[in-house]
């Protein structure tokens, strides 16, 4: 049977830094929480400047150091007085970000320019009760469709610069990127470095659902005061499913909007969640409702009595299993910190492409890839060879783009021989080992029957120590994925798995091996290996839940 996916994220295949975050972003923190972040604190594994760069990635700084404080948790004292300056210059950011937002919205509306304010510190006094709650970023603002070359020209003559798209804008570029972008994106000249995402519509592709959340009509606006400041938003139940949408285009990479979906929605009566979810399906958006919901239940960031079965049988439903897949591939593959980076273009691509089936969707995609601004910058043409510029973006990616990656991958090079050489003696005793053991699975691979080699999996193991040491096994999956990804001979997921099996083993931890298929789009059969140690995902856990598996074997330990 194909893996339960709701333990993808159980408590047993987190790290200790993981799991002490998700328990501190819950709000409100109950007894039972403190209790819980106390302990989890005080576990002597946790890395904390790992920890530290979760809180950074996510944007939850000021929630997790309220909840450290309010909890009693013990922590080192550079770590807690690191949270504690992230909160401060948080609540600091607040004040100015709602001078700051006060000002453009009167220069705006002065010039006949509609505006809204989109999250910031509005939905943060909405969700938390507290705007220096939320993680102050920067100052979205929603204008009216038209009105963007008259809000464009009164940002620049106050100084801002616009950085996105940083081409110069032609007339013929403008119409393109008002059609095929959804925003400019402003950063000050001055002292003020907030960046200011103006918005004349919601997201980037014109054919997504979701769109509509913003039409011109009274129902979309709110009238909202904060202090002496008032501000026109998006009302409540416009705002949530907003942050879905947004988050599903993001491939929930943050946590940040999670967790206010999860809280706005543990809040609401039950009326209002069937308002909600009726709401969703007049937008063509409950996919990524319930997408949202199902992730926040398996981050523990809702309680699962909350969701009824209608809900839960959606979020089992092609386009939200898609974004669940994503989500947590991507969170298992780069240790709960996803970027773009990490993630590659091409699959980025990919999962944009399959968050909808429509032909006209997936045209649009297209077509920003073939007019992107970067072009323009490279190759200035005028107005009337702009359609020249779906022939020069492939060349452009093709000499410009790949070369650029050539040199930097020249530079990677050169930096891995000075870490070689930083190395201390073990780690390096440590890697050859890894290049030996998969260079040898892959030669049995090659040269031996699987069935033998299954065989061998299944010896018991008579050196077996009393308990995992998670600490060897996670620098022997360190050693491997190393190797695998820079060594000079290419290593897949069958001789990685096998090579720390056989590591594993000289050190008398078992471990357990997965062998999977699955159909993919093009009706092929793929297949997948994966190694657990201890009832925890070590190696190809991150696309392991695409796979059913069809057979596993491991070493069963027994004293010598």
């Amino acid at each position: 049977m194909a893996e339960n996916v709701q333990s993808v994220f159980a408590p047993s295949r987190l790290t200790p830094e993981v799991r002490l975050l998700l328990r501190c972003m819950r709000w409100p923190l109950v007894k039972e929480d403190g209790l819980a972040v106390r302990t989890f604190a005080a576990e002597e594994q946790i890395d904390w400047k790992y920890f530290l760069s979760l809180c950074g990635h996510h944007r939850v700084a000021p929630l997790v150091f309220r909840a450290l404080s309010s909890s009693g948790a013990t922590l080192p004292a550079d770590t807690i007085g690191t949270l504690k300056r992230a909160a401060t210059q948080n609540a600091i950011s607040t004040f100015a970000y709602l001078a700051e937002t006060r000002r453009l919205c009167g220069l705006l509306q002065q010039a006949g320019v509609t505006v809204r304010v989109l999250k910031g510190v509005p939905l943060s006094q909405r969700v938390y009760g507290d705007p220096a709650l939320r993680d102050v970023g920067d100052i979205d603002l929603l204008i009216e469709p038209g009105m963007e070359e008259v809000a464009d020209r009164i940002l620049l003559a106050d100084g801002f610069r616009r950085n996105d798209p940083d081409a110069r804008l032609t007339p013929r570029r403008r119409r393109s990127w008002r059609k095929h972008g959804k925003d400019y994106t402003y950063r000050a000249n001055g002292d003020n470095d907030f960046e200011v995402d103006l918005h004349w519509r919601l997201f980037r592709n014109p054919r997504m659902p979701g769109n509509a959340l913003a039409d011109a009509s009274s129902a979309s606006n709110e009238r909202m005061q904060l202090g002496e400041t008032a501000v026109t938003v998006l009302p409540l139940d416009r705002t949530v499913l907003y942050l879905c949408v947004h988050g599903a285009l993001e491939g929930w990479s943050r946590f940040k909007s999670l967790i206010d979906i999860a809280v706005l929605w543990d809040s609401f009566r039950s009326e209002q969640r069937n308002a909600l979810a009726d709401e969703a399906v007049t937008y063509g958006i409950l996919p990524e409702l319930a997408a949202a919901l199902k992730l926040a239940e398996e981050l523990e960031l809702l309680r699962p009595d909350v969701l009824d079965s209608a809900m839960q049988l959606e979020s089992g439903r092609r386009e939200a299993r898609w974004i669940l897949q994503h989500a947590r591939a991507q969170h298992l593959a780069q240790r709960f910190e996803p970027t773009q980076e990490g993630t590659g273009s091409w699959p980025l691509k990919r999962y944009e492409l399959g968050l909808r089936r429509g032909f006209a969707y997936r045209i649009e995609i297209l077509r920003r890839v073939l007019l992107r601004p970067r072009v323009w910058q490279r190759f200035d043409l005028p107005d009337f060879l702009f359609p020249f510029y779906a022939v020069l973006s492939p060349v452009e990616w093709a000499f410009f783009h790949r070369r650029a990656a050539q040199v930097g991958a020249t530079h990677a090079r050169r930096s891995r021989w000075d870490r070689w050489r930083a190395l201390p003696a073990t780690k390096k005793r440590l890697l050859l080992e890894a290049f030996v053991m998969l260079l040898t699975a892959r030669c049995s691979l090659a040269l031996l029957p699987v069935r033998w080699i299954f065989r061998w999996l299944e010896r018991p193991l008579h050196n077996a120590a009393e308990s995992a040491n998670s600490d060897m096994a996670e620098r022997i999956r360190w050693a491997v994925l190393s190797i695998a990804r820079f060594g000079p001979i290419s290593f897949v997921c069958f001789p990685q798995a096998l090579a720390a099996h056989a590591m594993l083993r000289r050190r008398g931890i078992s471990s357990i091996m997965h062998y999977g298929v699955r159909r993919s789009a093009d009706r092929k059969m793929r297949a997948h290996t994966w190694l657990e140690v201890d009832h925890r995902m070590l190696l190809g856990g991150e696309s392991a839940l695409l796979f059913a598996p069809i057979h596993s074997a491991g070493s069963t330990g027994e004293q010598s």
